[in-house]
């Protein structure tokens, strides 16, 4: 579900949780002519819930059309629309709205976020982040709309305005809407991308600043340990590699890699061999490092090491392609070719599972990243599992 279509159901819940309130003590006054307001919100509700958007956008008309005070009936049809890809004629009702005088600041606010939400929706932040201002402008603890001003800037990147915005987000309710990062993610980010453009001095102090926030962002100090290497300082990189292993060892093989590269480098391939044997004395089974303890047999020609490791492996998880690699190339080497060959008959019959996928857009992504490369959308909280 949406972000844009939790609003509409918070909202919507709120008010009908009001009316279900005060609409008793109407009912005992007089017999209603036509159903209550409450009812009508009720039934919204259930519609939304079960994504019948048709339903409810009728429902919401029924109240607007014939309630014409109720602005909030109005306002939320044109969130609706929005979220049903109407954007247009979502703008037109909330622009209108914003010009009742009669409306209270709280009220106009609430509608002029609604405003620049439905022009961040037709992909123009420019215009959404003056909607957004003007929002806080009329009441600024607004904290929705706090988070189109970090929206609009993100998405125009301007990125250090957009860290304020978040700020000044988390300083009001709601907080922790769908699709915002924390503080201090949203902090590594920054980081990550200041490293990826060379930009050493922002990304320390990006990185820093998001340990600061969060000491126990495992993320940031994967990213910062890139830093380090970057800078060449190895040696500071593989310690805080090594402390992401031992405490992460279900996430262990996002720094397997970095550390194979490292070490193998510095001649020191062995203090390796020891991270992967700690984390299968915890885990026996842990994917990442019976791949990565085979990939270093291979290396020194212990094929038999290398396939036990890879055999116990491919039991765990049997379409595990780098195993699969591995051990087709370990049977090669070592002239099992008649083995290789029914393993990969085998192997062609069955579908290979998916690396790591973005919950988003479906884009598949093998390295750690805190968002998605393709559509923005944050990842999960925890890093991704190596294949």
């Amino acid at each position: 579900m949406g972000s844009d279509l939790r609003v509409v159901l918070a909202v919507l819940l709120g008010l009908a949780a009001t009316f279900l309130f005060i609409i008793p003590a109407l009912r005992r006054r007089r017999a209603a002519a036509k159903p209550a307001r409450s009812e009508l919100y009720r039934q919204v509700v259930e519609a939304l819930l079960s994504r019948d958007f048709q339903e409810a956008l009728g429902l919401l008309r029924e109240i607007a059309l014939g309630r014409t005070e109720d602005w909030n009936a109005q306002l939320l049809l044109g969130d609706l629309l929005r979220v049903r890809g109407q954007g247009e004629k979502a703008l037109r009702i909330h622009q209108m709205l914003a010009t009742r005088s009669s409306a209270s600041p709280q009220a106009r606010g609430r509608i002029l976020e609604s405003v620049a939400r439905d022009h961040l929706a037709m992909g123009r932040p420019s215009q959404a982040l003056s909607a957004a201002q003007q929002s806080l402008g009329e009441d600024s603890n607004q904290g929705r709309s706090w988070e189109v001003v970090w929206r609009a800037q993100d998405e125009m990147d301007d990125k250090e305005s957009a860290l304020d915005a978040l700020r000044s987000y988390y300083k009001r309710p709601p907080h922790a809407a769908e699709g915002v990062p924390s503080l201090a993610r949203y902090t590594a980010y920054l980081g990550q991308r200041a490293l990826e453009g060379a930009d050493h001095k922002a990304a320390r102090k990006y990185l820093q600043a998001a340990l600061r926030l969060d000491p126990g962002l495992e993320v940031a100090k994967v990213f910062l340990g890139d830093l380090h290497v970057s800078e060449d300082k190895p040696e500071e990189a593989i310690d805080l590699w090594k402390e992401f292993a031992r405490r992460r060892p279900e996430e262990a093989g996002v720094v397997f890699g970095r550390l194979e590269k490292a070490l193998f480098q510095l001649g020191r391939f062995g203090d390796l061999h020891a991270v992967y044997e700690d984390i299968l004395d915890e885990n026996p089974g842990h994917p990442a490092a019976l791949a990565g303890l085979a990939r270093m047999y291979l290396r020194r020609g212990l094929h038999d090491e290398a396939e036990s490791c890879l055999t116990i492996l491919l039991e765990k998880e049997p379409g595990h392609s780098q195993g699969r690699r591995l051990l087709l190339g370990s049977l090669l080497s070592s002239g099992k070719v008649d083995e290789a060959r029914s393993l990969m008959e085998g192997w062609l019959e069955k579908d290979e599972p998916r690396p790591s996928v973005c919950p988003a857009c479906g884009h598949r992504d093998r390295d750690l990243s805190l968002r998605c490369v393709r559509c923005g959308a944050w990842q999960p909280a925890e890093p991704p599992r190596s294949r």
